[in-house]
């Protein structure tokens, strides 16, 4: 599947990869920034809190 888009600059293709694989690699980093974040504002809360 691809996403095409026409601009004043010209046509710009976008590939939308649907690989079981890839959708999953993609879920797993999604959830480890979430997680990095949410160790991030703990972080955060505690240093506010001394």
């Amino acid at each position: 599947l691809c996403e095409i888009e026409q601009t004043e600059r010209g046509w710009y293709v976008t590939l939308i990869d649907k690989d079981p694989d890839t959708v999953r690699r993609e879920m797993e980093s999604e959830r480890k920034e979430k997680m990095d974040l949410d160790d991030e504002q703990r972080r955060q809360k505690l240093i506010a809190e001394q």
